[in-house]
């Protein structure tokens, strides 16, 4: 698979605020300036944005980065659902590489969870973790508050993580994709989830939609 290896990119200062406030639907594809890992994998279908995964290689991740705005705190709102049962969908914030940094999973049904993560999706990446029952197929509204080392994560409008992280990484690019890992063999690990809605704000202009709730 060809992946995108963002470490190799300069961790530039951001555009100026409005240039890296983006909203995104897919409809009739790409809409905004989105950096693909594989297009083969990763690509715009009946107006929502398709993310498949089937490897053995758990440092593997697949989907599209959102390129070139580094951002540092943020609003980000995506609506993402499994087609099967995905085990790392996921909304990607504030990482120079690939997944180093945050990352915010939604995984359904027997997890049925969402897990805020840092760096990986193994369990010493794990920061905080969430119950939310819901079913394959069935979109998901996901919001995510990241101001300095608080973040924070509705689900459906529910708060449903509060976390303070002690030693925070404070700026870096925004993706969406699937990050999974591990198996015995080539293809042992097959993913497939869908993303829709996508809007991310400078905190400077979106702290008082949300934040203060």
């Amino acid at each position: 698979f060809a992946i995108l290896t963002l470490v190799n990119l300069p961790l530039l200062a951001s555009a100026s605020h409005a240039q890296c406030n983006f909203t995104e639907d897919f409809t009739g594809g790409f809409n905004q300036p989105w950096v693909v890992t594989d297009p083969a994998l990763a690509y715009v279908q009946n107006d929502v944005f398709r993310v498949a995964f089937q490897s053995s290689d758990s440092n593997e991740y697949h989907g599209a980065v959102l390129d070139p705005c580094v951002y540092g705190d943020l609003l980000v709102n995506v609506r993402m659902r499994d087609l099967n049962s995905s085990v790392g969908k996921a909304v990607a914030f504030r990482n120079n590489g690939i997944f180093i940094g945050y990352n915010v999973n939604l995984r359904s049904d027997p997890w049925n969870d969402v897990v805020l993560g840092k760096g990986s999706f193994a369990p010493a990446g794990i920061l905080a973790q969430a119950y939310f029952p819901h079913s394959t197929e069935e979109w998901v509204d996901v919001q995510v508050e990241a101001i300095g080392p608080q973040i924070k994560v509705w689900v459906n409008g529910n708060l449903v993580i509060d976390y303070t992280d002690p030693s925070p990484i404070l700026t870096g690019w925004t993706f969406l994709g699937i990050n999974a890992g591990g198996g015995s063999g080539p293809g042992s690990f097959y993913a497939l989830a869908e993303f829709d809605d996508f809007s991310v704000l400078d905190v400077r202009s979106a702290v008082a939609n949300r934040s203060e709730e």
